[in-house]
């Protein structure tokens, strides 16, 4: 899967590498991958301003009615349930028809999104005869929507402190998601941090993870295998008791990253300490998370640090 972002609509979302970016403004935008024959799936993302509907608490259903009355029935409904989609409520509807323009069964992939100021549409277009293969790839796709330049205004799960929410820097041009409960303050210009609720027994001490954007000289793979061996030698130079427990490269969608788990103690004292460092390269900038926490709650927040930095996308300049 590998991100996509319309600066126009304010949404990025994750789709196979296949698919392409097609017609975008301020109230639509497409992709479609390619396949044999005319008929080639497609997903159409639309923003539908609030001001046109009365009520705006059943925005979703109200949205959802009207678009089933656009297609020709009779309609065989595959499904309909409730979503959420970046913190938002949504509705899906799955349901088949034959289309009379192409002279062939289609099955659609609906999703009603409601946020404070509008309704979005995300309708997901393929073959009837390809659609268990598909409905996934559009189910995905849907679920793995930000609506970028939110910030952290989430309301309608709020409640929940387990909830993710999606954060976005723009100075950074980096979309994280982290739990409802945590907050995130700037620290300067190419640094932020995301911090978790104090922990009460420790008189107010937060676990917490920053994310700092460099220009390495190197912006090569070799430049991040670079880093990597300079960030181990200081380490160890610092620590005697320095530990790496873990570590993994991957990819962020185009971007290489590395992730490490290390723990140590401060000198002279007991005081166990397990470290998490994300790195993501990217064509022209690389960033660095680090986070720390006391060694008897890792198995509580390391695992929310390593989701953090895989949550990770890079967001292009607009």
């Amino acid at each position: 899967m590998t991100p996509y972002y319309s600066a126009e609509m304010g949404v990025s979302l994750e789709l196979p590498e296949d698919w392409h970016e097609g017609e975008s403004n301020r109230e639509r935008v497409s992709y479609s991958c390619t396949s044999e024959g005319p008929y080639h799936p497609q997903l159409l993302i639309q923003r539908v301003p609030l001001s046109v509907w009365e009520r705006v608490s059943d925005g979703c259903d109200r949205l959802a009615e009207e678009l089933l009355q656009l297609y020709p029935p009779p309609l065989e409904i595959r499904d309909r349930y409730p979503l959420t989609v970046d913190n938002f409520p949504a509705r899906v509807d799955i349901f088949s028809f034959y289309d009379p323009e192409f002279n062939r069964q289609v099955t659609h992939y609906q999703a009603c999104i409601q946020l404070p100021d509008a309704l979005y549409s995300a309708i997901g277009i393929v073959e009837r005869q390809f659609a268990e293969s598909l409905l996934p790839v559009f189910e995905q796709a849907v679920g793995s929507i930000r609506f970028i330049g939110m910030g952290l205004g989430r309301t309608a799960l709020r409640s929940d402190p387990l909830t993710q929410i999606s954060y976005f820097n723009p100075r950074l041009g980096v979309s994280i998601l982290i739990p409802a409960s945590w907050s995130v303050q700037e620290l300067q210009e190419n640094q932020f941090q995301a911090i978790a609720p104090a922990v009460p027994e420790l008189d107010g001490y937060h676990p917490r993870i920053s994310c700092t954007r460099t220009i390495p000289t190197d912006k090569t793979p070799a430049g991040l295998e670079e880093a990597i061996r300079k960030s181990e030698a200081t380490h160890r130079l610092l620590y005697s008791d320095y530990e790496i427990l873990k570590q993994e490269q991957f990819s962020l969608g185009p971007h290489l990253a590395y992730l490490r788990q290390m723990q140590w103690s401060y000198e002279g004292t007991d005081i166990d300490l397990v470290n998490v460092q994300g790195l993501i390269w990217t064509p022209s900038s690389a960033y660095v998370f680090k986070a720390e926490t006391l060694k008897q709650y890792e198995p509580r927040d390391v695992p929310i640090f390593e989701a953090i930095v895989k949550s990770t996308r890079i967001i292009p300049d607009n």
